[in-house]
């Protein structure tokens, strides 16, 4: 009877894991971080592309009307 009440005195004890704010809320915001930087920095990517993609465009379209125009 008495290693029947140790072995659930084991089960009902609290955790001696201490709850600080880190292991509570750390890990969430260390995921939402690093999501939203990579999330950022990818964007930031596709804008600069897409930028630079209409710059070669203009540029290319200004060379051929100045090349047309100075033909005739």
């Amino acid at each position: 009877m008495i290693s029947r009440l140790k072995s659930t005195a084991n089960i009902v004890a609290p955790s001696t894991k201490k709850l600080t704010v880190w292991n509570v809320y750390g890990t969430p915001l260390t995921n939402l971080f690093l999501w939203g930087s990579i999330t950022y920095i990818g964007l930031q990517v596709v804008w600069w592309k897409l930028e630079f993609a209409e710059l070669v465009e203009e540029t290319d379209n200004k060379d051929t009307v100045n090349f047309s125009s100075s033909r005739s």
